[in-house]
């Protein structure tokens, strides 16, 4: 009797735990995986302790989200929180790949099965599926890889090598680069091919371009996927941030704008970007300037060119010099002078035109008239100047602002705040401020 009444005892247990599983379990609820001590059968309890789904699986994994995996006798399936097998127990593993799209595995080969409905949205047919984007999952057969969207449809029926994960490559989420038979190729973000695996290489996005490698030659692809510059040319730089390009062909040198128009054409020897500002051109033994956008703003006239500072370039043009604003690629002064004193290592330049002294700024513009017959360096912030054979000061900004009357060359200011100096005036000496004004 007691065998018997065990038995009903368990089948009453049986009956109560499946009726109680049709209740939902409730949204802010955590269904509990539970193995029935005795039985050694697995089955689900709410956060309370109350036994809602049967101990009547083999296995069953936690719920993610919406669905559990379990295993009978006969394979995996997938319950829902109703405890209902929403996907029948005949696969080798069930698992959940987005909120509503269960990925299943028979035979070594996995299909999808919409988890709502139960129905089989892609047959078990790829070797892999995985998760690649919002918009797509990566499906691999036989070593080639397509993107499936999430309304399981073949985005595409093209297969490739290999797709890279889509931002990657620096390509921003615009495209999605592939690769078949060792060539490149860009996908949009809709999965269409917009641009053929034609390319041994293609490059970040770098101020709004790529670069494309056909063969041994370059080019220039935009954001759009068109092809700018063509494939045809030995090296091209990333463009600038002034949106300026430079190209190299069979040792001669050029510049595109982001139209892929050659704004500096195929005819130097040598063309460099300083500081992605101004372009410098060389053509034989001569150069010339280009402002940011690929304007020639010089002639290629100059033997000669030396960098001073990131907005100052030294020039020579037949023995003369000058100097070139990096900034505009212009002329700051003209190369006339036959000598530039100390290159600005103090901020300004004192320059001789072969009968005349001046200063020149730290940016390379006159600053004071090019018209004293001598000109000495700075101290204590004034420099001594002579007009006419009378002696004067200027200050750091080029203005007089000590007429040029006396008769000697004076002493330097002493520096600091009270600076005097000595000066001759009609036979006499006496001192002055900085600002002129004679002292006792």
């Amino acid at each position: 009797m007691k065998p018997l009444l065990h038995i009903l005892g368990l089948a009453m247990l049986l009956s109560a735990c499946q009726n109680s599983s049709d209740a939902l379990f409730s949204d802010n609820e955590k269904p509990i995986v539970f193995r029935h001590a005795k039985t050694g059968l697995y089955g689900f309890k709410n956060e309370r302790g109350r036994l809602r789904v049967p101990c009547q699986y083999l296995d069953a994994k936690p719920y993610d989200g919406g669905y559990a995996p379990v295993q009978r006798e006969t394979g995996w399936g997938l319950l829902d929180r109703n405890g209902q097998e929403i996907v029948p127990c005949i696969y080798d593993k069930t698992g959940m790949l987005t909120a509503d799209l269960a990925l299943v595995c028979k035979k070594g080969l996995y299909g999808i099965i919409r988890a709502e409905t139960g129905e089989i949205g892609l047959p078990c047919q790829f070797n892999s599926i995985s998760f690649f984007s919002d918009d797509f999952l990566a499906a691999e057969r036989d070593q080639q890889f397509t993107l499936i969207d999430h309304a399981l449809r073949l985005n595409t029926d093209e297969y490739f090598d290999y797709i890279f994960p889509i931002g990657s490559q620096g390509l921003d989420g615009l495209f999605i680069k592939v690769v078949r038979d060792g060539k490149y190729g860009l996908l949009d973000a809709e999965g269409r091919l917009v641009l053929p695996c034609l390319y041994d290489q293609i490059g970040p996005f770098l101020n709004g371009m790529s670069r494309v490698k056909e063969g041994e030659t370059y080019g220039m692809m935009d954001r759009q996927g068109r092809l700018v510059i063509p494939c045809e040319y030995d090296w091209i730089e990333d463009f600038s941030t002034s949106g300026i390009a430079l190209a190299q062909k069979e040792n001669k040198f050029c510049a595109f704008d982001k139209e892929g128009v050659a704004v500096v054409p195929l005819e130097f020897d040598d063309l460099s970007a300083y500081r992605n500002h101004t372009l410098i051109g060389r053509k034989a033994s001569r150069y010339g300037f280009f402002d940011s956008l690929g304007h020639a703003t010089t002639e290629t006239v100059y033997d000669h060119v030396e960098y001073i500072s990131d907005e100052l370039a030294l020039v020579e043009r037949n023995g003369r010099f000058g100097t070139i604003d990096l900034n505009s690629g212009q002329e700051a002064a003209p190369a006339v002078f036959t000598k530039i004193k100390d290159h600005f290592h103090y901020g300004y330049a004192i320059v001789w035109d072969g009968k005349h002294y001046g200063y020149l700024n730290r940016k390379g513009y006159p600053m004071t008239p090019i018209a004293y017959s001598a000109a000495r360096e700075f101290s204590g912030g004034r420099a001594a100047v002579c007009n006419d054979r009378k002696w004067g000061f200027i200050d750091r900004s080029g203005r007089e602002v000590i007429p040029c009357r006396y008769d000697k060359a004076p002493e330097d200011f002493n520096r600091g705040d009270t600076a005097t100096v000595a000066v001759w005036s009609e036979g006499e000496r006496f001192r002055i401020d900085r600002n002129g004004k004679r002292l006792p």
